[in-house]
């Protein structure tokens, strides 16, 4: 009688634990049906869609849009639909820095993209630092975010620092001197305003201006006056688009065009022309992309074929960016096969690779070593490259 209650209790205690095991299980389904986000991987990015960067970050939120069409139709990340949040931080450091905690801390995302400009991407560096997540910077370029000692953050153009070097180069061969250098007081028109300086030095061009601006409406008359007084054959504006159109509005409005304006970020963006018209004419900017047809490559030829399929109108190099962005990370996260933040920059820190803006590799503090600046000049209505010399499209109009 014993022996058969104590088999009886075992067959009740394994009829109860089958029952509570499947019920276990079934629980699980549920509970994995209930939570589909987990289906799905979550990025996110937030960018000044209004405020001061707004036509450049608009620019880069197109293309981050079409790499979330593109990657979904080939199926995927790591056998993951991607789902990409864009917010709006109206150009505002401190807005941007809510939404990335927002998106960290919050919504659980798995990949983020980096905002657009030196100032905000300094904003959020430290967040990813803290989280130990790679900012691979598509709109940010002041040397000063690669000298804090930060391990995430990884650049894909040249630092601000360099970009008027190919500039000054060009000034230099062609005998042309007698510099008024104005800048903004944003780190990126800071660190070009430096490059300035150094490479002016260096060359032996003499810097016959070198003033800061608050207010451009106010200030711009005053120090183009000042530049004019001086002699100045060159006027460089370390700044940004909206600055550089109106101090071209103030030389035309004054009645002076120096030999030489330039500018280090606004002529290239294609609203420049659009806003200007004939005023555009002669101006030199740069780019760290530009499209030249004869030596394009098969990827280039299709992003902006795409691109202009898509949002009807041509892509600028802000665009190129924010889509080189997605092809480095799409390709580090497929060679680590994880989204883990360690395996990535690992993954970064030993790239070297092509993508839209030309070579992708990177020194041991993440700055961008392969990449460079191109000299460009508005002529007829078209940009042309007018340096360096091996990629010029164009003879500089000077």
């Amino acid at each position: 009688m014993h022996d058969r209650e104590r088999g009886g209790r075992v067959v009740e205690f394994g009829r109860r634990l089958g029952l509570v095991l499947l019920l276990l299980l079934l629980l699980a389904g549920v509970s994995a049906k209930a939570a589909p986000g987990k289906e799905l991987l979550l990025a996110g990015v937030s960018l000044g869609l209004s405020g001061k960067y707004a036509t450049m970050a608009h620019d880069q939120k197109l293309a981050f849009r079409l790499w979330e069409e593109e990657i979904n139709a080939a199926g995927g990340l790591l056998g993951r639909k991607v789902q990409l949040t864009i917010y709006d931080d109206q150009s505002d450091p401190q807005k941007a820095l809510e939404i990335y905690r927002r998106l960290l801390d919050e919504e659980g995302v798995d990949l983020l993209f980096a905002p657009f400009s030196s100032e905000i991407t300094g904003a959020v560096l430290p967040l990813f630092e803290q989280h130990r997540f790679p900012l691979l910077a598509s709109g940010a370029v002041a040397d000063g975010l690669w000298q804090q000692g930060a391990r995430y953050i990884f650049g894909i153009f040249t630092t601000a620092d360099k970009i008027p070097a190919n500039l000054m180069e060009m000034l230099f061969a062609h005998g042309i001197d007698g510099l008024a250098l104005l800048h903004s007081a944003d780190p990126f028109s800071q660190a070009a305003a430096e490059g300035v300086r150094k490479r002016a030095a260096w060359l032996g061009l003499e810097l016959k201006l070198d003033a800061q601006f608050s207010d451009p409406e106010k200030d711009f008359a005053i120090l183009l006056a000042e530049a004019r007084e001086l002699d100045s054959e060159v006027v460089i504006m370390a700044g940004h688009l909206e600055e550089t159109i109106a101090l071209r509005r103030a030389m035309l409005a004054m009645d002076w065009i120096p030999r030489v304006y330039y500018g280090t970020q606004g002529p290239a963006n294609p609203s420049f022309i659009k806003r200007l018209g004939s005023g555009a004419e002669g101006v030199f900017g740069t780019e760290q992309w530009q499209y030249l047809g004869g030596i394009s490559t098969p990827e280039t030829e299709a992003f902006l074929a795409a691109y202009r399929e898509k949002f009807g109108r041509e892509a600028s190099y802000f665009s190129v960016a924010a889509y080189s962005a997605t092809q480095i990370m799409t390709k580090v996260i497929q060679q680590a096969g994880s989204l883990d933040g360690e395996k990535l920059r690992t993954e970064l820190v030993e790239l070297d690779t092509i993508c839209l803006t030309g070579r992708f590799r990177v020194d041991a503090r993440g700055r961008q070593i392969r990449n460079f600046s191109l000299v460009t000049q508005w002529q007829d209505g078209r940009q042309e490259v007018v340096w360096p010399r091996k990629l010029m499209t164009a003879e500089p109009r000077l």
